[in-house]
């Protein structure tokens, strides 16, 4: 569980303090996501631009580990974003060990 426990703190840190030192070292060179927000691929550099420009809008709540085994980890986690009418969002994630 260290390595799901390092990922969910490396996110952490630059949702909330602007950090990615750790994050990015744990990541591929060529990372890329999609985003259903924007409906796009990502890389990095554009993911730590959207994380900055919804944070201020956004509660991020505990992160669950649902799998983890040597090679891989599955999490999940529940969003509250601060709208007009506030909103719920469920993300799963999966990342190679």
């Amino acid at each position: 569980m260290a390595k799901a426990a390092d990922f969910e703190k490396g996110w952490r840190l630059g949702y909330l303090k602007k950090d990615y030192s750790l994050i990015k070292t744990m990541l591929h060179p060529d990372y890329r996501c999609f985003d259903y927000r924007m409906g796009m691929e990502i890389d990095f550099e554009a993911g730590k631009s959207l994380m900055e420009t919804i944070f201020p809008f956004l509660t991020l709540r505990p992160w669950k580990l649902l799998y983890e085994n040597d090679e891989v980890y599955v999490i999940s986690v529940f969003s509250k974003y601060y709208e007009s009418q506030p909103r719920y969002i469920a993300t799963m994630a999966t990342a190679n060990s």
